[in-house]
């Protein structure tokens, strides 16, 4: 229920007064290869980020106080959505977020990056 409310939340834009929180346990960056496009990974490292998802706001606690602002639907699934984003500069993003048995995901895409949060249910 709690995935399907999250993922409601982003996919609709706007619920009165409704927040959600996810508190990430895990973090990992990627770098776009040039060749393939595909995403190298670094190691994963304890990272303890909380993420509130405030209407088409998701506010971070990371050190930069981060700001991604929803503004299109790509996908929206009971366990994967995908949205068009800008971040507090105004720079293009995508954030993803994923549910499955074995990780819980959220991703904050650009060009050339990917910072990935590893989250529990």
């Amino acid at each position: 229920m709690k995935k399907l409310l999250l993922l409601a939340m982003l996919t609709i834009g706007y619920i009165a007064g409704a927040q959600e929180k996810i508190q990430s346990v895990e973090a990992q960056i990627g770098v776009r290869r040039t060749v393939s496009s595909e995403w190298k990974w670094k190691r994963i490292v304890p990272c303890k980020v909380l993420f509130i998802l405030d209407k088409n706001d998701i506010i971070t606690n990371d050190k930069d106080h981060s700001v991604y602002t929803t503004y299109e639907t790509l996908e929206a699934t009971e366990n994967r959505g995908v949205w068009k984003a800008r971040d507090k500069d105004g720079i293009e993003c995508i954030v993803k977020i994923e549910y499955n048995y074995s990780n819980n995901i959220l991703d904050i895409e650009y060009d050339k990056t990917c910072y990935r949060y590893f989250f529990n249910n």
